[in-house]
Formats: structure tokens, C-alpha cells, sequence
């Protein structure tokens, strides 16, 4: 019902074509409808769907975001490690708990986890940031007494986590309390 705000960030999925990709920055015009009216509103106001858009490209790609571009590719190799040495259960499981990625889990573990109250689990928060960041520290204050040196490693680090786990809400708020404290 309106314009969207100068530099509005959407999350584009395209299931006719695959020429959109991590990290693409290209200008177009995006319509965006309610679905108020929609026959269909309570099935996707269940999925987290609120709104339907159409997207018109004025252009293909113009620059690439590089950062965006190489931290998707990290993340695309670590499914790529999981799906291809582990059974596919266990490593849509980890997936999950490690990038935050449930698109792969299977729709009755995925309702047994939300009815038994435990997709807490699941979703990747502030604990595993200070669980890896913990075991960071431990073992750089025993290798390396320059505290810089320990804050640029563990900064680089923790930066790479949030990235891995897609900058979700929980662990960008604990990685910046553990910038602050750090």
C-alpha cells in the first residue's frame, strides 16, 4: 500500500529462473500485495508469509557485494560437506544447528521438534557464539600472550560465525555484546 524506503533489503526467491545469486545488487521495481484477501492467508500466515510481491528487473546485475558473495559460498560448502558425508537426517540436523538452515529438515521432525517444545534447539543463538568464542579464548590465552594479537583473532572469528549463521537476530545481538566486552 505504498513505496518501499530507498535501499529496503528483500529476500528475493525466484523458483523460475537461477540467474539471481548471493550478493547480486541490481536495480528493479517490486510490487508488493497483501494477501488480507488471500483464500490461502491462513496457510501462509502459519509459514511466516505475510505479503506476495512481484519483482520487474530493470537490470541485471550491476556489482556484486564480494563480502555477501564469499561468506554465502562458505556456507554453501559446509552443507556441501555435511550432505555429502553424513546421512541425510544428521546432516540436515546439523545444518540446522550450525547455520541456522531448516529448509532441510523433514516436515514431521520439524512438528515434532516445535510440538515438544524444544526448536529452541534448533535455531542458532547468542550460546553458540559464546560457546565457540569461550573455546576460542581458552586456547589463545594459552598460545599467545599479545592481547591484540587475541582480540584481531577472535573478532575475525566471531565475525565469520554471525556470517555463517546468516546474521540471524539472536547471534548478531550476542556477537556484539561480545565485541563490547571484548
Amino acid at each position: 500500500d505504498g513505496d518501499l524506503p530507498f535501499g529496503s533489503k528483500l529476500e528475493p526467491m525466484d523458483y523460475n529462473s537461477t540467474f539471481i545469486h548471493a550478493g547480486d545488487v541490481f536495480d528493479a521495481k517490486v510490487s508488493v500485495y497483501s494477501l488480507r484477501d488471500s483464500e490461502y492467508r491462513r496457510y501462509n500466515y502459519s509459514n511466516g508469509i505475510y505479503c506476495n510481491s512481484v519483482i520487474e528487473f530493470k537490470s541485471s546485475a550491476k556489482r556484486i557485494n564480494h563480502i555477501y558473495k564469499s561468506l554465502q559460498s562458505v556456507r554453501n560448502y559446509v552443507t556441501d560437506r555435511l550432505f555429502s558425508d553424513l546421512r541425510y537426517d544428521v546432516a540436515a540436523t546439523l545444518n540446522a544447528v550450525m547455520t541456522g538452515d531448516k529448509a532441510y529438515l523433514e516436515k514431521d521432525f520439524s512438528d515434532s521438534i516445535k510440538l515438544t517444545g524444544v526448536s529452541h534447539v534448533m535455531v542458532v543463538s547468542g550460546q553458540h557464539l559464546v560457546i565457540i568464542m569461550n573455546s576460542l579464548f581458552f586456547v589463545l590465552d594459552k598460545l599467545f600472550y599479545n592481547r591484540y594479537f587475541r582480540l584481531l583473532m577472535s573478532t575475525a572469528v566471531g565475525l565469520n560465525m554471525i556470517a555463517l549463521c546468516g546474521f540471524t537476530v539472536s547471534i548478531v545481538r550476542a556477537g556484539i555484546m561480545f565485541f563490547v566486552s571484548a
